[in-house]
């Protein structure tokens, strides 16, 4: 099942096997505890999944070394609808969000769409006027 409830067979797996994959990051120096956070809501986010197995987060031995958040999910079907579903932007906050959907939307608009349309409807935005 999807995140949209929807059913998913795929051709090459008769029979479902557990997978596991890890998400690294770098944490900055005193940011221990946003990360801590972070890793665990996301993986609230992920427990909401169907095919959720467990997950859990691996400190580095070194400062400056990547943590590790790990989960696990009973089949590679039910991790793609994990993976799908957009779970990068969770914990970010709205304005972020925002301004990371809307720049580029907005910067395709103006720099792609526009001019095209421009053109497209030349003759239409800049008729000659008519005198009476």
């Amino acid at each position: 099942m999807s995140a949209r409830g929807e059913s998913r067979a795929h051709p090459f797996e008769p029979q479902a096997e557990p997978v596991t994959v890890t998400v690294a990051r770098r944490v900055a120096a005193g940011r221990e505890a946003d990360f801590e956070d972070w890793s665990e809501e996301l993986t609230a986010v992920a427990a909401n999944f169907p095919g959720f197995l467990g997950a859990g987060r691996l400190r580095p031995n070194k400062v400056g070394e990547p943590w590790h958040v790990v989960f696990r999910f009973d089949s590679a079907l039910h991790l793609q609808d994990w993976e799908d579903s957009g779970w990068e932007l969770v914990g970010w906050p709205l304005p972020l969000r925002i301004v990371l959907v809307s720049v580029p939307v907005t910067a395709i608009a103006t720099w792609l769409v526009m001019p095209r349309a421009a053109r497209l409807l030349q003759a239409w935005l800049y008729a000659p006027a008519r005198r009476p």
